[in-house]
C-alpha cells in the first residue's frame, strides 16, 4: 500500500542581474524581520514574570500574533520628528518584496520556538548579516506559479516558473539531457500538489529552488536480511550481513568514502592558508573566499550522493538495520578527532538510512550508546578493560579469542538484540564503560541543567529507538 510523504526536490537556476537585485532585497528583508519578530517575542516573554507577580493574565505568543506583528511592522510610521520621513512609513523598503515570504519568516520562527519549548532544539538566535546562506520561502497556491501549459502533452521541454515580484521565469536547470537531447531526469510537477517553494543562496554565490511535494511513495518488498554497521573515520563503515565464508567465518564489507576527497581536502587545506593571509574585507579576500565555499560546496556535493545512494542500498538490502546511537556533540570536544567526525557527517547519514526506512517499512534499530560493542567480546561476552583508540586488535582476557574492533563491534551489533541490553544499559552508570564508535572513554562531564534541559539529557540516555 503507499504511502503519501513530504519530499523536496532542489534543482539549481541561473537569475539574471535585476532577479539577483530582487533576490538579495527579499533576503535582505526576510533577515529583517526575523530579528524583529525575534526581538518582539523576547520582550513578551520577560513580561511573564512582572504580570504573574502583578496577578495579572499572561497570554502566549502565537503563530498569528507573529503574523500579526510583520504586518504592523510593514505599515510603522516614522514617530521622530527630526527625521525628513516624519509621519511616513519607516520601514518602505518592506513593501518592495512579497509579503508572503516576510510572513512566511514568522510562521518558522514561531517553529523554531516551539521546538525549543519542546526540548527538540535550541532558544532561536538573531541572523546576521555576515551570514553567507540566504533563503526565504513562499506558500499558497496563488503565489507558486507554473507555466499554463505546464501539465499538457508535449510541454515537458517548457518548464516555466514565476515568483512574486519578477515577471520573467527562472531560469531552471531541471535535468541533465541524454544524447537525444531530451530531459532524462526532469520531473513533472503538478502545481495544485507543490505546498511551499524555497529559494536559497549558498555561500558558493550559486542560487537554489527547492519544491516540497506530497508524493505517494511503493513500499518495497519485504525481505528476511538483517545488517549492521559500525561506523569509523579511516573506514567510513563496516558492514556485517550475517554472511560466512567456506571455513565458517564471518565475512566483512568496508564503505570508504569517494577517493576525490581527499583531493579537495588537500585542495581545502592550501586555500586555507592563502585565504588566512589576505586582508580581510578587501576584492581578493572575497575572491579567495569564493573559492574555499565552492570547495566545501563540492565536497558536500560528493557526500552526499555517496550517503543518498549507499542508504538506499543499504535500505532496500535489508529488512533490520542495526546502528550505534552515537553521542556526536561529546565525540567532537576530542580537539585531535573533532575535525575529522565533522567532515564525515555520520549524523546525515543516519538521518538518510531512518527516513528511507519509515519510507520502506524497515526496522532501525539504534544500540544505546553507552553499549560497549568495541570492548565486548562476540565470543563469550567478556568486557576488555583498558582498550585505547590506538589499540585496533585485542585479545579477550577470558577466552582468549583475537579481535579486531571494528569486526568485533559489527558482530555484537548485529546480535545487538540477542541480549538482555534494555536492562543492563538503560543506565549509564550501570554498565561501568562509556565508549564512542570506536571504544575510547568518552563519558559525559557532569552538567547543570535545568529542569527541560535535564528531563532531556535523561530521555536521550535512557531510550533504545527503534523506528
Amino acid at each position: 500500500m503507499s504511502k503519501l510523504i513530504p519530499k523536496a526536490y532542489k534543482y539549481r537556476f541561473y537569475p539574471q542581474d535585476d532577479l539577483k537585485v530582487i533576490l538579495a532585497k527579499t533576503f535582505g528583508c526576510v533577515r529583517f524581520v526575523y530579528n524583529k519578530t525575534l526581538d518582539f517575542s523576547e520582550k513578551h516573554y520577560a513580561q511573564k514574570e512582572v504580570l504573574e507577580s502583578k496577578g495579572l493574565e499572561y497570554k502566549n505568543l502565537t503563530g498569528i500574533d507573529r503574523v500579526k506583528f510583520v504586518t504592523e511592522l510593514k505599515n510603522t510610521l516614522e514617530e521622530d520628528k527630526d527625521n525628513p520621513n516624519y509621519g511616513k512609513l519607516k520601514y518602505p523598503w518592506l513593501h518592495e518584496v512579497t509579503s508572503i515570504a516576510l510572513q512566511q519568516s514568522a510562521r518558522h520562527l514561531n517553529n523554531a520556538y516551539d521546538r525549543f519549548f519542546q526540548g527538540q532544539a535550541g532558544k532561536p538566535q538573531f541572523k546576521s548579516k555576515r551570514d553567507n546562506y540566504h533563503s526565504f520561502t513562499i506558500t499558497g497556491k496563488n503565489s507558486i506559479h507554473f507555466h499554463k501549459d505546464f501539465n499538457k502533452p508535449g510541454s515537458e521541454g517548457f518548464h516555466k516558473f514565476y515568483i512574486p515580484k519578477y515577471n520573467k521565469p527562472l531560469k531552471i536547470k531541471w535535468g541533465k539531457s541524454n544524447k537525444a537531447g531530451n530531459k532524462s531526469t526532469q520531473r513533472t510537477f503538478n502545481h495544485l500538489a507543490v505546498s511551499s517553494v524555497t529559494i536559497s543562496q549558498n555561500p558558493s554565490g550559486q542560487y537554489f529552488i527547492s519544491f516540497l511535494v506530497e508524493e505517494n511513495i511503493q513500499p518495497i518488498q519485504a525481505t528476511n536480511e538483517k545488517v549492521s554497521l559500525d561506523l569509523g573515520l579511516k573506514t567510513h563503515a563496516k558492514v556485517y550481513n550475517g554472511k560466512v565464508d567456506s571455513e565458517g567465518k564471518p565475512t566483512f564489507h568496508d564503505y570508504n568514502l569517494p577517493d576525490l576527497l581527499k583531493a579537495i581536502d588537500k585542495k581545502l587545506r592550501k586555500s586555507q592558508r592563502v585565504l588566512s593571509k589576505k586582508q580581510k574585507g578587501s576584492k581578493n579576500s572575497n575572491k579567495q573566499r569564493l573559492k574555499v565555499a565552492r570547495l566545501h560546496q563540492k565536497r558536500v556535493n560528493i557526500m552526499t550522493d555517496y550517503y543518498q545512494k549507499k542508504s538506499t542500498q543499504i535500505v532496500h538490502e535489508n529488512q533490520i538495520i542495526v546502528l550505534e546511537d552515537l553521542g556526536i556533540k561529546n565525540m567532537i570536544r576530542n580537539r585531535k578527532l573533532s575535525r575529522a567526525i565533522h567532515n564525515v557527517a555520520w549524523k546525515k547519514f543516519i538521518s538518510m538510512i531512518e527516513y528511507k526506512s519509515k519510507w520502506h517499512d524497515r526496522v532501525v534499530i539504534k544500540a544505546h550508546r553507552f553499549y560497549p560493542s568495541s570492548k565486548t567480546c562476540s565470543q563469550c561476552g567478556h568486557i576488555y578493560h583498558g582498550l585505547s583508540l590506538k589499540e585496533r586488535a585485542w585479545t579477550c582476557d577470558n577466552c582468549h579469542a583475537q579481535h579486531d574492533r571494528d569486526e568485533n563491534a559489527c558482530l555484537n551489533l548485529y546480535n545487538y538484540n540477542n541480549h538482555n541490553i534494555n536492562t543492563k544499559y538503560s543506565n549509564n552508570t550501570a554498565a561501568g564503560t562509556a565508549v564512542n564508535a570506536c571504544g575510547g572513554n568518552v563519558r559525559p562531564k557532569t552538567l547543570k541543567l535545568n529542569s527541560t534541559k535535564k528531563s532531556r539529557a535523561v530521555s536521550n540516555e535512557t531510550r533504545i529507538l527503534v523506528l
